[in-house]
């Protein structure tokens, strides 16, 4: 079993009960106004940072998320120096996600991981080999990877990927995110992370509110990571996404 190999993550992970995970886009609105986006952040009830790596082909979100690629400058968010302006406004951990063709065939992450500009590697595309061998480079970087499971997974491939990540996003259907799933398929998923206490299982897809969240944290899941509902938010207004994430943050206070 690896362990967390990034400091800022493993002290959140420790400290926290249960985690909230928010995505955000690089870049989105705008190159300055995503500065202010990062400060509401920080202030924020959010544990950990999932930012995203802008892509021309964004195949596996949905609508929303990939509209807000469709607007972003892609030339500003491969520099490195706007994401080490990004590290320095807010010490969460910063867990990147890119598609594989865009981050990882470019080999641009190589200079991201030797910067340590991030805590963590989300890549959704990577197929598991190339995953596990990107876990063992990035670590001695201190930077993670994070696993994927979802429910099509048989059992042998569900045991291999908790036994394999510290972090994993589960997944709680299949297909693009924010849509969501009339049915509920992830139950079995869920009990075999279970059987791995030392795993950091974190629910993704389709989660939008407080109440889907506090049920998620009650089912056993360690944390959610929420991404099209803040970018909705977000377009609504700076103001609904401050009051949204604090929504959120009373998730957490309900757990407690």
């Amino acid at each position: 079993m690896n362990e967390i190999a990034s400091n800022r993550t493993k002290s959140v992970v420790e400290r926290e009960d249960k985690l909230l995970v928010g995505y955000v886009l690089a870049g989105y609105p705008d190159e300055r106004s995503f500065m202010e986006v990062m400060g509401i952040l920080g202030s924020s009830p959010l544990d950990i940072l999932e930012i995203g790596f802008a892509s021309a082909n964004p195949y596996r979100d949905g609508s929303v998320i990939a509209a807000a690629h469709a607007k972003v400058d892609r030339s500003i968010c491969c520099s490195l120096d706007y994401w080490k302006e990004i590290r320095t406004v807010t010490d969460k951990p910063i867990w990147l996600m890119a598609y594989a063709g865009d981050f990882i065939d470019s080999g641009i992450y190589k200079e991201f991981c030797k910067e340590r500009v991030i805590d963590g590697l989300v890549i959704p595309d990577l197929d598991e080999a190339r995953r596990v061998s990107l876990l063992s480079a990035a670590k001695d970087y201190g930077i993670d990877v994070v696993g994927f499971s979802n429910p099509s997974m048989d059992d042998c491939g569900l045991d291999d990927i908790f036994s394999t990540f510290p972090l994993v996003y589960e997944q709680l259907y299949v297909g693009e995110t924010g849509k969501g799933s009339s049915v509920e398929m992830y139950h079995h998923m869920l009990d075999i992370s279970l059987r791995y206490p030392d795993v950091t299982g974190l629910a993704g897809f389709g989660i939008s509110t407080r109440e889907q969240v506090e049920r998620k944290f009650k089912e056993g899941f360690c944390g959610t990571i929420i991404g099209t509902a803040i970018v909705r938010h977000m377009n609504e207004s700076f103001e609904s996404l401050k009051n949204y994430l604090e929504d959120l943050g009373r998730a957490k206070e309900t757990w407690r």
